[in-house]
């Protein structure tokens, strides 16, 4: 195995500016997640709904003890919902401090992008008027490799916004659901 610390500076330079994303397919459109934003990948799980939930939260899992909203990414562009097959990939990743389950249509791979090969989102989507900027928002960058195009998302920008406002209460911390459950019991039973 080769030791990287005694590698020519110059490739190491290289390695570390490079940005590593998974790619994956949502509607034949490719798309990639900064690797530093991924937690796991897994395949369809029973999704328990949640009343009154934005249309994009199909509902939520439970993920080793921890309960995990679960974001259709088509839903999210708003896309015509295509239905969950057995092996309907998830992507579990950090958006603002907390996991989130984006389903996804089809995964690709792990890319390595040159700095030089990525567009910022501003430069990109300066274009957009006022009424569409709902969906660039969550958008990061656009990156060119091998003449494929691959937009970048930002993890947190994709969970936040109303999203974020609408699901707060609902996941909010064990404390917090604690001291509810104690006031509305005390408020039912008259104490």
């Amino acid at each position: 195995m080769k030791d990287r610390g005694n590698e020519a500076g110059g490739s190491q330079g290289m390695l570390a500016k490079t940005l590593s994303i998974l790619t994956f397919c949502t509607n034949d459109q490719v798309y990639g997640l900064p690797v530093t934003a991924v937690n796991q990948l897994i395949e369809m799980v029973a999704i328990t709904p949640i009343p009154e939930a934005p249309p994009a939260i199909r509902g939520i899992i439970n993920v080793h003890g921890e309960i995990v909203p679960v974001m259709d990414f088509r839903l999210r562009l708003g896309l015509p919902f295509k239905p969950y097959q057995l092996r309907t990939p998830i992507i579990l990743l950090q958006a603002n401090g907390r996991t989130l389950a984006l389903v996804v249509d089809e995964m690709k791979n792990v890319v390595d992008v040159n700095p030089v090969d990525i567009e910022t989102g501003e430069s990109v989507f300066e274009f957009v008027t006022a009424e569409n900027l709902d969906h660039p928002r969550f958008f990061s960058s656009i990156a060119k490799v091998n003449k494929q195009i691959i937009t970048i998302l930002d993890a947190d920008r994709l969970a936040s916004g109303h999203l974020v406002t609408q699901l707060t209460p609902m996941f909010a911390s064990p404390a917090a659901e604690q001291a509810t459950y104690f006031a509305s019991e005390k408020q039912w039973t008259g104490v």
